[in-house]
């Protein structure tokens, strides 16, 4: 009779149990749905009136005004702009070949070339039809004259490469075996940040190294915001955005307003990204980095869709708790848009000549 009366309370419990998460998971849906209906409520026939901002965030949550995201004053004119039109429309090739031509060279970044060897090496580093002798000494420091694009610098251990030969790709040979890299770092700061791409060869091969420094922006002049954005809307669509990488790591430190961790563990996936980035959660609850924290906490999860750490779920809580009567945000259709996408995200479909709906192609 115990065993029984022991099973039946078993039973009894896991029922309740399955039926509170149950509760707990229809109160979280109804109030996501509520957040749609209101978002929809504020969107439906006027696209034409809102600002480019809730177009674009409105088309990325719900696809709607997706028609006048590329008649809005601001696509092929604000990079910004464009990279979250392109974003949302899942692709525009008018919009990714107009950003492609707003790009410039970082001017606060310094480039470094590494030769490597085992022991004593001597090498040939060959750029523009000409050749030139290196030589690594048995302390890692190299020796002789590598023109006018290679200069010896940092105590002799590195090759700085000059600003105007960041277009120039240099051949490197050795008698030995040997490595060559990529290192940069910010002109102001002395952290060095080293390229994800080694080259090695055995004695008598070659490795090719290219500098690889752009950015986004007007007028030849570096954006750290639109340089996020465009990568994020290039790299959505499978383009390689490794060129842009250097300048948003090297400058995040300045740019924190932007949360450029958002972006750059959504763009690398590093874990050292994610972990500074959880970390910057306020009272457990959300981010407030730019002085709005529902906007801010929004673009802190983006990259988190297929990840429930538990701060996410400590956002998501507070979230829910702080919805208005209509069950937006405070009334702001950007910022609700921007947290249904990036949280309570629904399958949107079509594009505009971008990848294919993850929950069509299955």
């Amino acid at each position: 009779n115990m065993k029984k009366r022991g099973l039946l309370f078993l039973c009894l419990f896991l029922v309740l149990s399955l039926s509170l998460i149950a509760a707990q998971n229809e109160t979280e849906q109804t109030k996501v749905d509520k957040a749609y209906q209101c978002l929809n409520s504020k969107i439906s026939g006027k696209c034409s009136t809102l600002s480019s901002e809730e177009k674009a965030f409105s088309a990325l949550a719900t696809g709607s005004c997706r028609a006048e995201l590329t008649t809005d004053s601001k696509f092929k004119t604000d990079v910004k702009y464009t990279s979250q039109a392109v974003l949302a429309m899942k692709g525009n090739s008018d919009g990714e070949a107009w950003l492609l031509t707003k790009t410039a060279v970082p001017t606060q970044l310094v480039w470094y070339l590494e030769i490597d060897g085992s022991g004593s090496t001597g090498c040939s580093v060959q750029y523009s039809g000409q050749s030139y002798t290196v030589n690594i000494g048995d302390d890692k420091k190299l020796s002789g004259n590598a023109g006018s694009c290679l200069v010896l610098d940092q105590n002799d251990y590195w090759l700085r490469v000059s600003s105007s030969c960041y277009d120039t790709e240099f051949s490197v040979s050795c008698n030995q075996n040997f490595l060559t890299t990529l290192l940069f770092k910010k002109s102001t700061s002395s952290t060095i940040h080293v390229s994800s791409k080694t080259s090695s060869a055995a004695s008598g091969g070659t490795t090719k190294e290219k500098v690889q420094s752009s950015c986004f922006g007007q007028n030849n002049a570096c954006d750290y915001e639109a340089t996020s954005w465009a990568s994020l809307a290039l790299d959505s669509l499978g383009k390689d955005v490794s060129a842009y990488l250097p300048y948003l790591i090297t400058l995040a430190d300045e740019n924190q307003r932007f949360l450029p961790d958002a972006f750059l563990f959504g763009l690398t996936g590093n874990n050292e990204n994610k972990i500074s980035l959880l970390s910057k959660q306020k009272s457990s609850q959300y981010w407030q980095e730019s002085g709005d924290k529902f906007y801010d906490t929004a673009l802190a999860l983006y990259p988190l869709q297929s990840e429930v750490p538990q701060e996410k779920t400590n956002a998501k809580t507070w979230l829910l708790s702080s919805q208005d009567s209509e069950g937006c945000w405070e009334g702001n259709i950007r910022n609700t848009a921007f947290i249904l996408a990036s949280i309570w995200p629904k399958t949107v479909t079509g594009g505009g000549g971008g990848l294919p709906d993850c929950g069509n192609a299955g």
